[in-house]
């Protein structure tokens, strides 16, 4: 499935830029929900959540200094604590995305490059707990973020799907050894027989291997 087919067309550019124009808090939800399916930009997410909130936290400032020339109203008080909080709140998610993107790619760093598999190891690099890191690891695998791997949960280790067709390859190459050419006995036709007990593929007859 591709990013048009998982898209629905609220998140196009044209409906975003008009939510940026009319109410710019819905315009950046639209924004990051875009971004969102790629998942290889969660640290972009979280420095555009940073960028961001330091607009609210500028408002906020100068709404305090205005004050502090002018008097302080209830009204004011209530419009800087409230751009004073969404600053915080883009801020705190800004640096949640920045965090769970350096996990992401510490994880697929030890996966793919250090090649190893087990969860056991895994939190031994991490210095996680066993149960931390099958947590994370089955949340961030389901979201995409680790394609084409598994935990296989007997075992307690990462499966990659290259690893299944070197398996796979491993399976098909012990067989091409074991299979060997039997003549038939009844009608001369030569068979390849990778099994005990077969029969001729062309009178049907048991073959004797």
């Amino acid at each position: 499935m591709n990013e048009n087919d998982e898209m629905n067309s609220i998140y196009s550019w044209p409906v975003i830029i008009v939510a940026f124009i009319f109410f710019w808090p819905v315009g950046i939800f639209l924004l990051i929900k875009r971004l969102s399916f790629n998942k290889n930009i969660n640290g972009i997410i979280g420095r555009i959540f940073n960028i961001l909130g330091i607009a609210p936290y500028a408002i906020a400032g100068i709404g305090i200094i205005a004050c502090l020339m002018e008097g302080f109203g209830k009204d004011d008080i209530i419009l800087i604590s409230m751009f004073a909080l969404i600053g915080y709140c883009l801020r705190r998610v800004g640096k949640s995305y920045i965090k769970e993107s350096e996990i992401i790619e510490q994880y697929k760093s030890i996966i793919y490059s250090g090649n190893v598999r087990t969860i056991n190891e895994i939190a031994n690099i991490t210095g996680k707990s066993v149960e931390t890191v099958e947590k994370e690891l089955q949340k961030y695998i389901s979201k995409g973020y680790i394609p084409g791997a598994y935990i296989n949960m007997v075992t307690k280790e990462i499966v990659l799907s290259k690893d299944m067709n070197i398996i796979n390859q491993n399976k098909e190459n012990v067989k091409r050894i074991k299979a060997k050419v039997v003549i038939c006995n009844c009608c001369g036709a030569k068979n390849i027989v990778e099994i005990e007990d077969a029969k001729c593929e062309y009178c049907k007859m048991p073959l004797e291997n």
